[in-house]
C-alpha cells in the first residue's frame, strides 16, 4: 500500500489525500495456475473542507478492481463524511 497526504492543499486548513494498494497473493503456485488475486487493485482519493472552526466536511472516492478474484467486476463508491466539534 502507498499512502499520501496533504495539509493546507489549496486552502489553508483544508487536507487531500490518495492511497492505492494491493492485497497479498502468491505469485507461484505449484501445480496450478497463477493466482487470480494478482490483479485485485484498491484506490481511494479524499478532499477535506474546512467550513469553520467546528465543521469539516470530507467526500470521498474508493474503488476495487476484480474483487472476486476472476470475475472481472469492478466496484466504485462514493462517502461524504462530516464531523462536527462542540
Amino acid at each position: 500500500m502507498v499512502g499520501l497526504s496533504w495539509k493546507d492543499a489549496l486552502v489553508d486548513g483544508n487536507s487531500a489525500g490518495l492511497a492505492f494498494g494491493q492485497r497479498q497473493y502468491a505469485s507461484e503456485l505449484v501445480g496450478t495456475s497463477d493466482d487470480p488475486s494478482d490483479e485485485n487493485f484498491i484506490w481511494e482519493a479524499y478532499y477535506t473542507f474546512k467550513v469553520s472552526d467546528n465543521v469539516q466536511i470530507t467526500p470521498a472516492v474508493f474503488g476495487l478492481t476484480d474483487p472476486k478474484n476472476g470475475s472481472g467486476d469492478d466496484v466504485t463508491g462514493a462517502i461524504v463524511n462530516t464531523k462536527f466539534r462542540f
